[in-house]
This record gives structure tokens, C-alpha cells and sequence, in this order.
């Protein structure tokens, strides 16, 4: 197997370049999602009307607003995720503790899932700050003038702890996800042969 390094560079580099490529409908989906009604500044239709109102209103540099922050954020879970997944996998094989199989396979997600939680909650968190804060006539951020300050101003104001606020409720939606992904993979590679 690949050493761990190499593991979780692979990790973060698929990670950022999703994330780079993804931009634009994650921004409008967040938006989406922060809407409240009638105070929300997004009044987005879907997702194809979100993308066209984003790139009318804000032009292409609009619609990569916040990707650095969404890079790091999709580097720092894919990159432990992947590199957990594997070692625990890898791990449980070699001391012969469980057969390479769905159990082992659910058991590897599970831990996968919780280690790029842990590491990507506080970025996830100031990403969604960011999306969603209203902007000003000159197009930056009314509240926050970037990730930085975004995290002063929350670890002032709440406190670190406040940087894993609904760490469990992101745990539990993409826990399963993870499980049913890898036991899937697992099963199609072993189907092929790979």
C-alpha cells in the first residue's frame, strides 16, 4: 500500500480540485440553504437560475467567491476521510482483527467519516458564514472581510467551540453516506477485479 503521506496528499489535491470545479452551484446551494424567506437577499428559483443570477449579478469573479476557503475546507475531509478509511482498512487486515469485507468496510467509513469531520468542521462552518453574509455596494463582504476575519470575529464573539456548532448533525448526514459509498466501491472492485 502507498504510505500514508502519499495517501492523504492524493486525498486533499481530489478534494481542492472538486472543490475549484464545484464552486459556483456549492456557493448557490449554500445560499439556497441560508435563505430565510422574505429576508433573504438569495431569491434563487434552483440551481440553474441561482448560477444565472449569480453570474448577472456578481460576474465570473462572484462565482468563485470563497473558493480558497472551500479548497482547504474540501482538503482538510478528504484528505484525512481517505487516509483513515484506508489505514484502519489496511490496519484491521494485517492484525487479522476482521476479514476484508462489509463489516470492516462499514467500520473503516465510520472512523474515515469522523476524522475529516473533525478536521474540516471549523473551515465548513466559516465557509457557510462567508456564503451567506450579505454583500456590499462594492461587492465584498458587509460582516466579514475574508476567512481570517471571519474566525476572529466567531472565536471572539463564541468562542472556538463555536467552530464545531452542528459537528454531530454534519456527522450524521454524511456518516451513512460514507458507509453506503465505500461498501459499494469495495463491492464494484472486488466485482471487476481491481
Amino acid at each position: 500500500p502507498a504510505p500514508m503521506y502519499k495517501r492523504m496528499v492524493a486525498g486533499m489535491l481530489s478534494g481542492a480540485i472538486a472543490a475549484l470545479v464545484c464552486n459556483p452551484i456549492e456557493l448557490v446551494k449554500t445560499r439556497q440553504q441560508g435563505a430565510a424567506g422574505a429576508s433573504s437577499m438569495y431569491h434563487y428559483k434552483g440551481p440553474l437560475d441561482g448560477l444565472r443570477q449569480l453570474n448577472a449579478t456578481e460576474g465570473l469573479v462572484g462565482m468563485w467567491r470563497g473558493t480558497s476557503v472551500s479548497m482547504m475546507r474540501s482538503a482538510l475531509v478528504t484528505g484525512p476521510h481517505m487516509t483513515t478509511y484506508t489505514s484502519v482498512k489496511d490496519l484491521f487486515v494485517s492484525r487479522s482483527w476482521l476479514q476484508d469485507a462489509p463489516p470492516l468496510h462499514i467500520l473503516a467509513s465510520l472512523c474515515g467519516g469522523l476524522s475529516g469531520i473533525m478536521c474540516n468542521q471549523p473551515l465548513d462552518f466559516i465557509r457557510n458564514r462567508l456564503y451567506n453574509q450579505p454583500l456590499g455596494a462594492d461587492g465584498s463582504g458587509a460582516i466579514y472581510s475574508g476567512a481570517l476575519d471571519c474566525l476572529f470575529k466567531v472565536v471572539r464573539t463564541d468562542g472556538p467551540l463555536a467552530l464545531y456548532r452542528g459537528f454531530w448533525a454534519h456527522y450524521l448526514r454524511v456518516g451513512p453516506h460514507y458507509v453506503l459509498t465505500f461498501t459499494f466501491l469495495e463491492q464494484i472492485k472486488r466485482l471487476f477485479g481491481c
